[in-house]
């Protein structure tokens, strides 16, 4: 094992600091750091200390006790603190690297770390901060040691102190939303601005398409954010990496919870420079998935089918799912609208108004035609009117009241979105789980859309489990038990579609949201291919990207046009899912939702194209942007241009948004290829052209072939 140590300020390693590292490590270890005391007595004083992790370089400057971080000789990230607050005996304390005196380097199995000795105003404390070189990658994290216990609730490795000028044309900074309920939005935005972008950034030059990926690879404890600062079309004034975000779009009222213990830790960050930023987020998911694999157990490909919440909604029946369950396996499948396997989904939603006999009916119909059902859950969320209505027992039979299992914040009972928050850790929540999963399993559900999640990641005062601070820490805890019961009754996992919830943690679903609420307008699929363009790097962590019910034709006056549901369903190809949510029901007297006729018609013109529907068995992952910066309406638009690049062949899809024919004009350089071939084939119409210098005309799409 190579060991590197360098110490400015004094000749000689005081003892006490490999005291402190005896009590982290092993007896081999002790006896190696032991045996470095002789040699560092010839160690020079050194104004600049730099280590070089990988191909990244991490200096430290004695003068201005700030640190800066280079790849390859190129200066990524300005001169920089490390910063905490924690709290010792019921005394609050901020800390920076600035206030320690002594830095020492280490270089111990390949992980770097700068640790601060104590200063006189944090007496029996040491700072360290801890990188490692991870294919590329530099990855660091914030500790904190003491020699008694302590808490801390905010733990920043990166907080820069200089500005930091950043050369490019179109240079934008990232925001990733938190999570996709209240129609949050990504962002490209210019450096004139400050924003919060949720565990991951990326820092790029649309033009040149360099840039760097900042974010968190560590999610069990921690909401972790980055916060940026711009001062100009190409100045960074100020950049915090840190964990112990609370903000109204974490929907917390409470501070972030205080983890506790003698050696606290940040969340661990990645930082990587990329001649491709769009390749820099996918490598980001990716370090991710390397510590933490996301839920994989789908084996039927590209999930198709229909759910009733779109426009069926509460006036969902056993009559119209097995009507649509019919139409889609004797009509849609013909075409090609269908799994790998000529696998269907068929999943009814909340106020799905089935009794068990009813739904074990639609269960065992969709089974006899290679369909599976699906159902809808909502484990942390209590739907319950008025707080006098929590005295009564959580459910029958319950031995605690609703009250004692309802997270609270400064006291009282909280709720978000319209219901009270569970408790993710508590008995009795868990019980209301099993007991949901057990009744889905008996009645032959196999797919189960999760719905409302982000009311278990609510920073409460505190939770049942009092090994438990943070919100992160009870929503894991909850979800892990949860998905251990989502099995059907052949005892395979489930498919969990994960709908209404936080982009981290992501372990948990086959699936997830991009956006919420988004049915079959213009405006709707602008706002979908906001987060495909944005968030297309999430089928790294989830299996599939979730463009939300696809409807075709609604329930308002004015119906969808048939370029609106061009556009719509190119979403859903570029996100990888399709469930389509009309009323197929052609006999339907009853509820007389959406126009069934009319549904029929435009299913049966766009969906029987074997063109387009070769896609499902092509795509493995979303679309990504072409450019992440051509948007439509400002910064937090949608981008009108994503591709997928396959083994034989690139596909783009070009959608305009506006109310008018639109001229788009994408050079070959664009995608990935040096010209043109003499035959692009658009798989909505079949056109074959020989460039894509193409008008798109009023709210509609067209999605391009080109063969390399």
């Amino acid at each position: 094992m190579a060991v590197l140590t360098l110490v400015y300020g004094e000749r000689m390693v005081k003892p006490q600091f490999f005291l402190i590292m005896q009590k982290r490590h092993n007896m081999k270890r002790k006896l190696i750091l032991l045996a470095l005391i002789s040699v560092m007595a010839h160690v020079a004083v050194a104004k600049t200390i730099v280590a070089n992790v990988g191909k990244w370089q991490v200096a430290y400057d004695s003068d201005s006790r700030t640190y800066a971080y280079s790849c390859d000789g190129k200066l990524m990230v300005a001169p920089s603190r490390a910063e905490a607050v924690y709290s010792r005996d019921g005394i609050s304390r901020r800390v920076s690297s600035a206030d320690f005196h002594k830095v020492t380097l280490m270089s111990d199995g390949g992980v770097r770390r700068f640790v601060m000795s104590q200063s006189r105003c944090h007496k029996g404390l040491t700072m360290i901060l801890e990188s490692v070189a991870v294919e590329g990658q530099l990855q660091l994290r914030l500790l904190l040691d003491s020699d008694g216990e302590i808490k801390s609730n905010y733990m920043a490795p990166v907080h820069t102190v200089q500005p930091l000028t950043i050369n490019g044309g179109e240079v934008r900074m990232t925001k990733v939303p938190f999570d996709n309920d209240g129609f949050s939005r990504y962002q490209y935005a210019r450096l004139d601005k400050e924003l919060t972008s949720y565990e991951v950034t990326a820092v790029f030059d649309g033009k040149s398409r360099n840039g760097l990926v900042i974010g968190s690879v560590e999610h069990t404890q921690w909401k972790s954010a980055i916060d940026m600062k711009g001062c100009g079309s190409n100045i960074m004034a100020e950049l915090k990496v840190y964990s112990g975000v609370s903000t109204t779009e974490t929907h917390d009222i409470l501070p972030h919870g205080s983890i506790v213990g003698k050696t606290l830790h940040s969340a661990w960050f990645t930082m990587i420079k990329s001649n491709d930023w769009r390749d820099g987020m996918e490598t980001f998911a990716e370090a991710c998935a390397a510590r933490q694999k996301g839920r994989s157990t789908w084996r039927h490909g590209m999930p198709v089918g229909w759910q009733s919440w779109g426009v069926m909604a509460t006036h969902n029946s056993l009559e119209v799912d097995l009507a649509v369950a019919d139409y889609f396996s004797q009509n849609l499948r013909k075409g090609g609208f269908c799994g790998e396997d000529g696998m269907q989904i068929m999943s009814i939603d909340a106020w799905d108004n089935l009794n068990s006999e009813a739904k074990r009916q639609l269960t065992a119909h969709c089974e006899q035609q290679n369909q599976i059902a699906g159902l809808y859950r909502s484990p942390f969320s209590l739907w319950w009117g008025e707080e006098k209505d929590l005295q009564r027992p959580l459910f029958s039979g319950c031995e605690y009241k609703a009250c004692d299992v309802v997270l609270k914040a400064n006291g009282k009972p909280f709720k978000y979105d319209g219901a009270y928050c569970l408790d993710p850790t508590h008995p009795a929540a868990k019980e209301m789980m099993r007991r949901d999963m057990d009744e889905a399993r008996r009645l032959g559900f196999r797919y189960v859309k999760v719905d409302f999640v982000t009311n278990g990641i609510i920073q409460a005062d505190s939770y049942y489990n009092k090994n438990v601070h943070t919100a992160v820490e009870a929503y894991n805890e909850g979800l892990d038990y949860f998905t251990s019961q989502c099995y059907d009754k052949d005892g395979e996992p489930m498919f969990i579609a994960l709908s209404i919830s936080p982009l981290f943690p992501y372990q948990y679903g086959n699936s997830r949201r991009i956006a919420c609420d988004t049915w079959g307008k213009i405006e709707q699929s602008e706002y979908a291919m906001n987060a495909i363009g944005g968030g297309w790097w999430a089928n790294r962590l989830y299996q599939y990207c979730d463009p939300d019910h696809i409807v075709l034709v609604g329930n308002d006056a004015v119906k969808e046009t048939e370029g609106e549901n061009r556009a719509r369903l190119t979403t859903g190809f570029a996100s990888g899912m399709l469930l389509l949510a009309d009323n197929y029901h052609m006999g339907d007297t009853i509820t007389k939702c959406g126009d069934p006729k009319l549904s029929a018609e435009r299913a049966a013109l766009l969906l029987a194209n074997p063109r387009v529907n070769e896609l499902i068995k092509k795509v493995r992952h979303s679309f990504r942007p072409v450019y992440g910066y051509k948007t439509h309406n400002g910064d937090a638009g949608a981008e009108f241009a994503v591709m997928y690049d396959d083994v034989e062949a690139v596909y783009v899809a070009v959608i305009n948004y506006s109310d008018r024919a639109t001229d788009y004009r994408i050079e070959p350089e664009d995608i990935g290829l040096s010209v043109y071939p003499a035959n692009v084939e658009e798989l909505w119409t079949g056109e074959r052209r020989q460039n894509l210098y193409v008008t798109i005309p009023v709210k509609d799409a067209r999605i391009y072939k080109i063969k390399k």
